[in-house]
């Protein structure tokens, strides 16, 4: 409808009908009895249902019933006041379909400035609303396995822990797939996340009605059980873990069992959400320690770390010391070798070693420390900037980053007292990291934006969720993911595949990216299918320097 449902238009009795067959959105026209007296084009075509049905009170016949009465009182109610309204109703479509419909109806006059009916300017809703609806369960939901999210999870488990105050007590169950990461990587990604679904399925069917499952992690899913004892629990687990044991995962060469390790903690009231995480966690890894495939419940007599919290103790000794350095891997566009932009990539300084993000970001992402190490990370890309004067470095946002309030407010005030040109930072966003908090993305797009600083998806098409909305979404590159660009390594069909997400993403007025370009036939592949620009170690590794000139092949 654009424009024209913001404001009631001034129409005199001659140009109210020239007024609607200029619409290209459906419209009516009554008299000042409310009698419709002329439809346009594009209502007879939106109806299916030809001109002379759509005249007098017929075209009420096929609104809702329930919504009848607001339809026909907007009318008197224009010609009374002269004001015009806006009201939302339900219609059936000749085809049957039924469609969410919003009208403006607004008073046209005769030459005597009398009222002498109004004009109904109409928008389809359905698709809008249909939408938001999407939107909503993508924010709330895995988009893998459809399974509610961690942020669901622990809304309902803050909730649970209130009822548990009263005496409704339950139980928190974790449960981690053994095995996963060897299936994963020698089946690959799309196995890999065939062998969740199927694990999402296999769970389900072991569950009590009301139970609440979730996939909180890669591997990691999490159940809560109301109104159960540890012994309901524990059974409830073992017959999960059985199922699970039971499941044989194939490849060429050899057989992978994926087992269950759980851990159960009792929700007495006691504990909140994130104390119980942990607690559940650590019998989950204890289970882990005593073997693997087992049920551990909490037990406040073990002691013994695992290893993860050793692990912990030597990131937050990092954090304190300064034990974080940046490697940086440049973004080259794939025509003349020319530096696009560097990304940034975190190590943690470790006993003589370095450790990857994916060694210790999932520890600090549990211990609630990436507000710390996120502002660390900008403070060394903010330094990094200062002294290599013609760069652009992009820093890495994850979910927890997203969802910190007052992490916009440091960027802006850091970058500020740098004295470092905001179109110089660059900020990157998973797909999956998005999807889990689309309303808060979209907002730091919007606010950082302001700084001139430039806005990145990041491995995109890992669950080809953020399609629908890429178009709404104001970033400047897409970066297909690992899963994607990884299918040209072999000689399958999957080249006009990659390029029609190319296609669609560069439709959408954004850059393509190709990630993890590791080989020459990879690379001889992504500029065949068309790509501009690429990443990947085949065109340069990660350095602890960086270097703004033409990258050279």
């Amino acid at each position: 409808m654009g424009d024209n449902v913001d404001a009631s238009p001034d129409i005199n009795s001659g140009g109210a009908r020239l007024f609607i067959d200029a619409l290209n959105d459906p419209a009516w026209l009554t008299d000042s009895s409310c009698t419709v007296t002329h439809v346009n084009a594009a209502w007879v075509e939106f109806t299916g249902c030809g001109e002379g049905d759509n005249l007098g009170e017929k075209w009420l016949d096929r609104v809702a019933p329930t919504d009848r009465h607001a339809a026909s009182y907007a009318c008197p109610s224009v010609i009374d006041t002269g004001a015009a309204t806006k009201f939302e109703f339900r219609m059936r479509r000749a085809d049957g379909q039924w469609r969410s419909m919003l009208c403006l109806a607004s008073p046209w006059f005769t030459s005597d400035g009398v009222i002498g009916g109004l004009v109904g300017q109409c928008q389809d809703l359905t698709d809008r609303q249909e939408r938001e609806e999407q939107l909503a369960f993508m924010a709330s939901h895995d988009v893998l396995t459809g399974l509610p999210n961690r942020r669901t999870f622990v809304d309902e488990l803050d909730r649970a822990v209130s009822h548990a105050r009263r005496g409704d007590y339950g139980v928190l169950l974790l449960l981690d797939v053994d095995n996963f990461k060897a299936y994963n990587d020698a089946l690959g990604h799309r196995e890999g996340d065939q062998a969740l679904v199927n694990f999402a399925l296999l769970l389900q069917t072991h569950l009590r009605a009301g139970d609440l499952l979730a996939r909180i992690g890669g591997d990691e899913f999490a159940v809560l059980l109301e109104k159960a004892d540890i012994a309901t629990a524990r059974e409830i687990a073992e017959r999960m873990r059985t199922a699970a044991s039971h499941e044989e995962f194939v490849t060429d060469s050899r057989r992978y069992g994926l087992g269950l390790s759980a851990g159960l903690v009792r929700i007495d009231g006691r504990l909140d959400a994130r104390e119980l995480f942990d607690v559940a966690d650590n019998a989950m890894y204890r289970a882990k320690e005593l073997g693997r495939n087992r049920v551990e419940v909490h037990d406040p007599r073990f002691v013994a770390p695992p290893p993860h919290t050793r692990l912990a103790a030597r990131i937050q000794k990092a954090l304190r010391e300064g034990s974080f350095v940046l490697h940086y891997q440049p973004v080259i566009r794939l025509g003349d070798g020319v530096v696009s932009y560097h990304e940034s990539l975190v190590r943690m300084s470790d006993e003589d070693q370095l450790l990857t993000p994916a060694e210790f970001l999932p520890t600090v992402e549990r211990l609630g420390l990436m507000p710390r190490l996120t502002r660390l990370v900008i403070r060394l890309v903010l330094q990094a900037l200062r002294e290599n004067r013609d760069a652009t470095i992009s820093v890495n946002l994850s979910g927890a980053d997203l969802l910190d309030e007052s992490l916009p407010r440091f960027i802006e005030e850091s970058v500020d007292a740098s004295g470092v040109s905001g179109d110089r930072l660059t900020f990157e966003m998973s797909e999956s990291a998005l999807m889990g908090n689309l309303a808060a993305g979209r907002y730091w797009i919007e606010r950082i934006s302001r700084l001139g600083s430039h806005f990145v998806l990041d491995d995109f098409g890992s669950g080809l969720g953020a399609f629908v909305f890429l178009r709404d979404l104001d970033v400047d590159q897409v970066k297909l993911g690992r899963e994607i660009v990884g299918s040209l390594a072999s000689d399958g069909g999957h080249h006009d595949f990659v390029g029609a997400i190319r296609s669609l993403v560069e439709a959408q007025g954004k850059i393509a990216v190709a990630a993890f370009v590791e080989t020459d036939v990879m690379l001889e592949r992504v500029r065949a299918i068309g790509f501009t620009h690429g990443q990947g170690y085949r065109l340069e590794e990660p350095s602890a320097n960086i270097n703004p000139r033409i990258a050279e092949e």
